[in-house]
Formats: structure tokens, C-alpha cells, sequence
């Protein structure tokens, strides 16, 4: 089942964290699952590389879908990342 915040009956993960590195700077943005679900959260990269990884517990499958992972952005390039923590079957 994918976890929807209005739905009572859906856990979220203990510890779900999203990381976005960007090397180039040093710069390691940081932010929890739960601040992302509904609209999502808007990082500011500088041009350059970026790598993107989350730290989840078990019990969790994960769907990533559209820019994410590792890559280059440009300067006044957008990107968008969907990542979908959908909780296994019991």
C-alpha cells in the first residue's frame, strides 16, 4: 500500500531520511520523509554534480521515478525526483 497522509490505517517508516549531495560545494542538504509528503520539498542546488540518497527502514519498498540518483544540473536547470515509499505486505 502506498502511504497516503490521510489515510489512518498507514505507518510511516521509523526512520526515512533524504540526503542531497552536492560534491562540487560540499553541500549536504537534509530533510525527513514526513516534510515531503504532499508538496514536496524545493532544494536549491548549485550547478554542478549531485547525487540524491534515502535512508529508510524496513519494512519499505522503494520507487524513485524522474531525476534522481546521481547527475549533473545546470545553471537555471530544474529537475524533479518522486520517490514512493510503499509499506510491504505483512
Amino acid at each position: 500500500m502506498v502511504c497516503q497522509p490521510t489515510d489512518p490505517n498507514c505507518s510511516l517508516p521509523e526512520i526515512c531520511r533524504i540526503d542531497v549531495i552536492s560534491p562540487s560545494t560540499g553541500q549536504t542538504q537534509t530533510f525527513q520523509c514526513e516534510d515531503a509528503i504532499g508538496n514536496g520539498v524545493l532544494v536549491t542546488l548549485q550547478p554542478g554534480e549531485f547525487s540524491l540518497v534515502e535512508t529508510i527502514g524496513p519494512g519499505f519498498n522503494v520507487g524513485a521515478a524522474g531525476d534522481c540518483g546521481a547527475g549533473t544540473i545546470a545553471e537555471g536547470q530544474h529537475l524533479t525526483c518522486t520517490i514512493t515509499n510503499t509499506e510491504q505486505e505483512a
